[in-house]
């Protein structure tokens, strides 16, 4: 049996290098992590430009709807 520090990891890739703590790169990664996993608390992870045009499409027509339906 190796050590645990040749064992390879499952899917083959080398493992992540970190920035050391306080630095500004360091400082950028959380920020950026944090905000990441803010937005997923809301599902909405990295969708394409198509879902997001397709989302602004379907609320003016909702929208629409709706003063139509105020004005009759």
């Amino acid at each position: 049996m190796g050590s645990s520090g040749t064992k390879k990891n499952r899917k083959g890739k080398r493992p992540q290098h970190l920035a050391k703590v306080g630095t500004p790169a360091e400082n950028a990664h959380t920020l950026h992590a944090g905000e990441r996993d803010v937005v997923g608390n809301f599902g909405v992870h990295s969708k394409g430009w198509i879902f997001w045009v397709a989302v602004v499409i379907i609320a003016v027509i909702a929208i629409g709807g709706v003063v139509t339906l105020a004005l009759l």
